[in-house]
């Protein structure tokens, strides 16, 4: 649960606090950084049954707070502080592919092409489905979607097959070839 990470990131940035011996006045920084990640919105906003609108802000802010406490300190920042602690919704499309998601984030793959989707894991066998149409009446269907995950980590593999029927095949979206986005 995202609500006991951050708890736990707090308690240790101040563990680190206590260790390093500084107070208040011999690092006025570490501090000031403390106080603003236990008097941010992570915890008012974040947990099954809030949502601010903003969780990936309010995440990363946390985490920046967080990770300045180190930096006072003149400590190495924890590589925990570089994961995003709320689910993301991470898009891919072929003009902007992405290469890596987080364990716990859903992908949804975009295309502006009517179409199936196979994707399958290091370990799991393939899956296909009909992308979805986004738009509405008066916009036009322009793109099509489909959500996927979480995934464990390992590699997620997928392969996009155009289903326009007048389409021409050229579209860098209609080369059939296999993409893969790394899960950490």
């Amino acid at each position: 649960m995202e609500e006991n990470r951050a708890w736990e990131l707090l308690l240790e940035a101040r563990e680190a606090l206590e260790r390093s011996g500084a107070t208040p006045q011999s690092n006025p920084k570490s501090f000031e950084a403390l106080y603003a990640a236990q008097g941010s919105d992570w915890f008012w906003w974040f947990g099954d049954d809030q949502d601010s609108g903003n969780d990936a802000q309010f995440d990363r802010l946390f985490r920046t707070h967080l990770s300045n406490v180190y930096r006072a300190l003149g400590l190495e920042v924890p590589q925990a502080l570089e994961r995003y602690l709320v689910r993301r919704t991470v898009v891919w499309s072929f003009t902007r592919p992405v290469p890596s998601i987080q364990n716990s984030d859903r992908l949804t793959v975009q295309t502006n092409c009517p179409g199936l989707l196979t994707w399958w894991g290091d370990t799991a066998p393939p899956n296909e489905a009909p992308l979805v149409p986004l738009g509405g009446v008066m916009a036009g269907v322009r793109r099509y979607q489909i959500g996927l995950g979480p995934f464990p980590e390992g590699t997620l593999y997928f392969r996009f097959r155009c289903t326009q029927p007048d389409c021409g095949g050229q579209g860098r979206c209609c080369q059939g070839e296999t993409q893969n986005v790394q899960v950490v």
